[in-house]
C-alpha cells in the first residue's frame, strides 16, 4: 500500500502513523507493533504475543471442553487463532468484530447471548468473554461458548484459572 504521505521524525525519534493507515490496519492506542528493517525499508507490523502459543492454547481448550463441553476460542487481537469444540469450525481463522474486542477488556468473564462474534453469524448460545492481558496490554481474548449444559460457577472458576495461567505465560 503506497500512500504518498510524508511525516517528520521528532527530536525523540518518534513518528506519527497517519490515521488512514491506523484505520486500515485496525491499529488502536495501546496496540503493540513490531518494527524491523527489510530490504532497506522500515516495516511496522502488528505484534502478536499469542502466536507461538497455539499448541498450548489448543491443549487448554481441549481440557476445558472435556470438562464442560464448551467450545473454546482464543482471539489474537483481531483473528480467532485457536478453537476447540463442536462450534469451533464456525469461527476458526475468522476476524472477530472490533466492537466485541473493544468491549471485552475485563478481568472476569462477561456473559452475552444472541450476539455476533464474526460478521454474518449470530450465536444464540451463552457466550463468555474475557481479555488476555498483562501490564495493561491486551493480547487477545478467551471466549467460551456453552454447548449442551449451562456453565456452573466451578466451570467459570476453572476457566479463570486457565486464563491466569495464560496471562502468566505472557509475562515471561
Amino acid at each position: 500500500m503506497k500512500t504518498g504521505m510524508v511525516r517528520k521524525i521528532d527530536e525523540l525519534g518518534r513518528i506519527v502513523i497517519p490515521k488512514e493507515i491506523r484505520r486500515n490496519l485496525k491499529l488502536n492506542m495501546g496496540d503493540v507493533v513490531e518494527i524491523y528493517v527489510e530490504d532497506n525499508k522500515i516495516i511496522f507490523k502488528r505484534f502478536s504475543t499469542l502466536l507461538g502459543l497455539e499448541e498450548d492454547l489448543f491443549n487448554i481448550a481441549k481440557v476445558i471442553n472435556e470438562q464442560n463441553g464448551a467450545t473454546i476460542l482464543f482471539v489474537d487481537q483481531d483473528k480467532i487463532i485457536v478453537g476447540y469444540g463442536k462450534l469451533s469450525e464456525n469461527y476458526l481463522d475468522k476476524e472477530i468484530l472490533r466492537e466485541i474486542y473493544e468491549k471485552s477488556h475485563e478481568t472476569f468473564f462477561n456473559k452475552y447471548k444472541d450476539i455476533s462474534l464474526v460478521s454474518d453469524y449470530i450465536e444464540d448460545r451463552q457466550i463468555y468473554i474475557t481479555s488476555l492481558h498483562n501490564k495493561k496490554i491486551i493480547h487477545g481474548l478467551f471466549i467460551a461458548i456453552e454447548n449442551e449444559h449451562h456453565f456452573e460457577q466451578k466451570d467459570l472458576d476453572i476457566m479463570l484459572q486457565f486464563k491466569k495461567f495464560i496471562c502468566k505465560q505472557l509475562d515471561s
